[in-house]
């Protein structure tokens, strides 16, 4: 049982690091098309072409830190009613719940909370380097 709910999870965080990919390699190029002409003025006057990538980059950066601070905001409440609901080991229909160990919310918060940061970044700047290396022809 343990390890199917590790492979759902881990399938699951797949798929929404792949769509959140998505979403910033589309946020990134549409900011890159509304700064076409500001990037073509950079490149004429002999801007170097990291110097025209970093700043969608560092949005990238910016993105995925901010998602992972909003899912850290999300998760700890739910974490926290989960906890609540688990603690008194009865469900519905007398089932007895005494197969998951919920650990306190202060002892794993600081491990998910670094976790989702730097998941959250790799994810946006990897997001963000896909869009520029397909969308931006420097």
């Amino acid at each position: 049982m343990v390890r199917t709910v590790r492979l759902v999870g881990l399938i699951l965080v797949l798929v929404l690091a792949v769509i959140a990919a998505i979403i910033i390699n589309n946020t990134v190029r549409l900011t890159v098309y509304s700064r076409r002409r500001e990037i073509n003025i950079m490149k004429y006057i002999g801007a170097t072409d990291w110097y025209i990538r970093w700043p969608f980059i560092i949005e990238g950066f910016t993105i995925g830190v901010t998602g992972s601070l909003i899912a850290i905001a999300v998760i700890i409440p739910l974490y926290k009613y989960a906890l609540g609901k688990f603690a008194g080991q009865h469900m519905a229909e007398g089932f007895f719940v005494n197969i998951f160990k919920l650990l306190p919310v202060d002892s794993v918060i600081y491990d998910v909370l670094l976790v989702f940061i730097l998941v959250g970044v790799s994810v946006g700047v990897i997001g963000s380097i896909m869009s520029i290396r397909k969308h931006l022809k420097v």
